[in-house]
Protein backbone atom coordinates (compact mmCIF):
# COMPACT_ATOMS: atom_id res chain seq x y z
CA UNK A 1 0.00 0.00 0.00
CA UNK A 2 1.45 3.35 -0.96
CA UNK A 3 1.86 6.33 1.37
CA UNK A 4 -0.84 8.28 -0.50
CA UNK A 5 -3.17 5.30 -0.46
CA UNK A 6 -2.86 5.01 3.33
CA UNK A 7 -3.49 8.72 3.82
CA UNK A 8 -6.54 8.62 1.54
CA UNK A 9 -8.00 5.66 3.44
CA UNK A 10 -7.38 6.68 7.04
CA UNK A 11 -10.92 5.71 7.96
CA UNK A 12 -9.99 2.08 7.26
CA UNK A 13 -7.00 2.04 9.59
CA UNK A 14 -7.14 -0.49 12.34
CA UNK A 15 -5.17 -0.20 15.56
CA UNK A 16 -3.55 -3.54 14.73
CA UNK A 17 -1.88 -2.17 11.57
CA UNK A 18 -1.23 1.48 12.43
CA UNK A 19 2.10 0.85 14.17
CA UNK A 20 3.32 -1.21 11.21
CA UNK A 21 2.34 1.53 8.73
CA UNK A 22 4.17 4.13 10.81
CA UNK A 23 7.24 1.88 11.13
CA UNK A 24 7.24 1.23 7.36
CA UNK A 25 6.92 4.96 6.64
CA UNK A 26 3.51 4.63 5.02
CA UNK A 27 1.88 6.85 7.63
CA UNK A 28 3.23 9.55 9.91
CA UNK A 29 2.24 9.91 13.55
CA UNK A 30 1.24 13.51 12.72
CA UNK A 31 -1.19 12.35 9.99
CA UNK A 32 -2.67 9.76 12.34
CA UNK A 33 -3.13 12.24 15.19
CA UNK A 34 -4.71 14.74 12.79
CA UNK A 35 -7.16 12.09 11.60
CA UNK A 36 -8.04 11.04 15.14
CA UNK A 37 -8.59 14.68 16.11
CA UNK A 38 -11.18 15.06 13.34
CA UNK A 39 -13.25 12.04 14.40
CA UNK A 40 -16.60 12.80 15.98
CA UNK A 41 -17.47 11.64 19.48
CA UNK A 42 -20.51 9.42 19.02
CA UNK A 43 -20.73 8.22 22.62
CA UNK A 44 -24.11 9.94 23.03
CA UNK A 45 -25.47 7.85 20.15
CA UNK A 46 -24.27 4.53 21.58
CA UNK A 47 -26.62 1.86 22.82
CA UNK A 48 -25.21 0.32 25.97
CA UNK A 49 -26.01 -3.30 26.64
CA UNK A 50 -25.66 -5.03 29.97
CA UNK A 51 -26.35 -8.62 30.83
CA UNK A 52 -25.59 -11.11 33.54
CA UNK A 53 -22.98 -13.59 32.35
CA UNK A 54 -24.08 -16.15 34.90
CA UNK A 55 -27.56 -16.20 33.38
CA UNK A 56 -26.36 -16.07 29.77
CA UNK A 57 -25.72 -19.29 27.91
CA UNK A 58 -22.43 -19.05 26.07
CA UNK A 59 -22.34 -20.92 22.79
CA UNK A 60 -19.51 -21.43 20.32
CA UNK A 61 -21.11 -18.83 18.02
CA UNK A 62 -21.46 -16.21 20.75
CA UNK A 63 -17.87 -16.66 21.93
CA UNK A 64 -16.44 -16.45 18.41
CA UNK A 65 -18.53 -13.38 17.61
CA UNK A 66 -20.61 -15.15 14.96
CA UNK A 67 -23.83 -15.28 16.97
CA UNK A 68 -26.50 -12.64 17.06
CA UNK A 69 -27.93 -10.99 20.13
CA UNK A 70 -31.14 -12.97 19.54
CA UNK A 71 -29.34 -16.19 20.47
CA UNK A 72 -28.81 -15.08 24.07
CA UNK A 73 -31.29 -15.44 26.88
Amino acid sequence: MSNESVKENLKYLDRRVVDRYIKDGLLSRKDLESHIGRLSDDAAKADWVTYDLEETELTEASVSGNGSADNHS
